[in-house]
């Protein structure tokens, strides 16, 4: 296995940011500009 996957992962962990969803509340961890809401399907714009 290749020992440099962890730290990359870690780093894809990092980029992550925290949004709210505009309809229902949710909280999404994403890295997208327009994420998709997992538990209603609302695309949240900010």
């Amino acid at each position: 296995m290749n020992p440099g996957l962890p730290e990359k992962y870690r780093e894809k962990v990092k980029e992550r940011r925290l949004v709210t969803c505009q309809d229902c509340g949710h909280v999404i961890a994403t890295r997208y500009k327009r994420p998709k809401c997992s538990k209603c399907g609302f695309y949240n714009n900010n």
